[in-house]
């Protein structure tokens, strides 16, 4: 048996260790938890290798971010890995489509049960090129066929920490090799001053920032109204938004235009600890399959606090008779 062989095998047999150890968070949330500490493993030992450019994407999917790295690459093959031999050890009672930032659509299993799979493998591939060290994340998140959340794991590469939720809880943890340690509830801010919240929202390419081709406005222009009122914008986004909030990190994330990967990745954390979700317009946001779909979705952190948001974001609307795309042209 050659050595990688052996150091893969290892790997199986440490991620089904996991899967048994967390089997009181139910299978999915089992699954979501020891698959997401393994992929965070995966990243983390690539170091320089996972920083080569693999290959550019073409056409219309993520047209604004064409890059897939070796890091992105190596995590997706993981967590599909994982979901193979999840399959198996179920004896395809279920069959999973999955929708992942990488590959876009694919499936796995023929059994009865209908899953969908919202994952992405690796969020900040930029930063990690540029060997930043910070906002590094690896997400997967369960539905059943009709949209209800099951489990979610958002994993921090850097910090080893997971923000889990299933249908009946939600944590924020430290992975050791197969427990959780330094388990923390949610801790939701019940700050409603707009001179003293935080906002996390994204702003690191200038296409976010400024006019887009389908956009006819600047978002930061636009929302300065808001943006100006507040004590720190945080300029991240995607599924590390949502449990920022649910675990007290910040009070409000705003997700602009997000895609449907980086918001159904990560809102179930925030959604189970009780934060405050809905679109611009304050109406619900249900659970859509659309990979090509735009989200624009607040989650705060109380109810006082997203009415606030939710006046501004009307009262910016009035001003200049916005309509919030929802797919790209």
């Amino acid at each position: 048996m050659t050595d990688e062989k052996k150091a893969m095998e290892a790997r199986h047999a440490l991620w089904e260790e996991r899967l048994e150890s967390y089997a009181e968070y139910g299978d999915w949330g089992a699954f979501a938890l020891a698959t997401v500490q393994g992929s965070i493993e995966e990243i983390n030992a690539l170091k320089e290798e996972g920083r080569r450019l693999v290959a550019t994407r073409e056409g219309d999917y993520r047209n604004w971010d064409p890059d897939v790295l070796a890091v992105d690459e190596a995590a997706e093959g993981y967590i599909f890995d994982c979901l193979k031999r999840f399959s198996k050890m179920k004896s395809d009672a279920f069959s999973a489509r999955v929708i992942s930032e990488e590959a876009g659509e694919r499936s796995f299993g023929t059994g009865e049960e209908k899953i969908v799979i919202i994952s992405d493998p690796f969020d900040g591939s930029l930063l990690y090129k540029n060997d930043l060290g910070a906002f590094y994340y690896t997400t997967v998140a369960a539905y059943d066929a009709d949209g209800n959340h099951l489990a979610t794991a958002i994993g921090d590469c850097v910090n080893r920490r997971v923000d889990f939720a299933n249908t009946e809880l939600a944590l924020a943890a430290t992975f050791d090799e197969t427990e959780l340690t330094e388990i923390k509830p949610p801790k939701l801010s019940d700050n409603t001053d707009l001179s003293k919240v935080t906002i996390e929202s994204y702003l690191m390419k200038p296409k976010y920032l400024y006019q887009e081709a389908d956009d006819a406005y600047s978002f930061v222009e636009t929302f300065k109204p808001l943006l100006s009122r507040v004590k720190f914008v945080c300029p991240n986004g995607g599924p590390g938004g949502f449990s920022d909030v649910a675990f007290g990190r910040m009070d409000v994330y705003f997700a602009h235009k997000q895609p449907l990967i980086d918001v159904f990745s990560g809102m179930g954390v925030a959604r189970v600890a009780g934060a405050v979700i809905t679109d611009f317009d304050g109406n619900e946001v249900p659970f859509s399959d659309d990979i090509n779909k735009r989200f624009y979705v607040i989650a705060s952190a109380n109810r006082e606090l997203h009415e606030r948001i939710l006046d501004i974001v009307a009262d910016i609307r009035k001003a200049t008779g916005l309509e919030w795309k929802k797919r790209p042209k």
